[in-house]
């Protein structure tokens, strides 16, 4: 039986061994996250596995496409996604990111009160018999719709080449998945903007000083 791959061609014995550990530090937060879906939340994760040779936890392998390889999502998708993001942050409320002992978020927040995964996007979205997110390794305390917004950008406005009503029309489904209420909808546009630039800032600034903020795994 050929070995089973992912949509660039490597194996699951590859991924397994060096895409699914993560730094040792994350360990409070995963376990602590897990936790939601242990009393029945519904949050479809990847399994903790336990801890290899050099104390970094493993995760299972999670066969399937990462979204953004694949086509692109339909609105049904869309809003089955940012269900799941919701569902999410619903699940951490229970969670302090200061007991956890996590890092700064990369990109902060004025009054974070939620964590947050940071990096809810479709190139860290498994999708096959499963819709997993993957790559938990820049939780940290933010916001909800800091989150959304960032989000939001990634699965529905990335594509400058895309018609600017289409892309409109994506968003709405995006933002009706997560079942947003006229506040979170009122602040979106501006918020998108301003998480927007925070990133071209991180990713100049970084550039300036030779930092590379999603380095590999040590």
């Amino acid at each position: 039986m050929p070995a089973t791959t992912d949509a660039r061609g490597r194996s699951a014995d590859h991924l397994s061994a060096a895409a699914t550990t993560l730094p040792s530090a994350m360990g409070g937060f995963t376990r602590g996250h897990l936790a939601p879906t242990d009393v029945g939340r519904g949050l479809d994760v990847p399994v903790p596995m336990g801890r290899d040779s050099q104390g970094r936890i493993v995760t299972e392998f999670v066969d399937g496409v990462v979204a953004s390889d694949g086509r692109p999502l339909t609105h049904a998708q869309l809003r089955q996604v940012e269900g799941t993001v919701r569902a999410i942050h619903d699940a951490n409320e229970e969670l302090d990111a200061a007991g956890l002992g996590l890092d700064p978020a990369l990109i902060p927040v004025s009054a974070p009160d939620l964590v947050c995964l940071g990096d809810l996007t479709p190139w860290n979205l498994v999708l096959r018999e499963r819709s997993v997110s993957i790559d938990w390794s820049g939780a940290a305390a933010s916001t909800r719709l800091w989150d959304l917004a960032y989000s939001a950008q990634a699965y529905t406005l990335n594509d400058a080449s895309l018609d600017p009503d289409a892309s409109a029309q994506a968003l709405r489904a995006f933002v009706d998945g997560y079942r947003a209420d006229a506040e979170a909808r009122s602040a979106l546009p501006e918020t998108l903007a301003q998480r927007s630039w925070a990133m071209v800032e991180l990713l100049r600034d970084d550039d300036r000083d030779g930092v590379e903020p999603w380095g590999p795994c040590s």
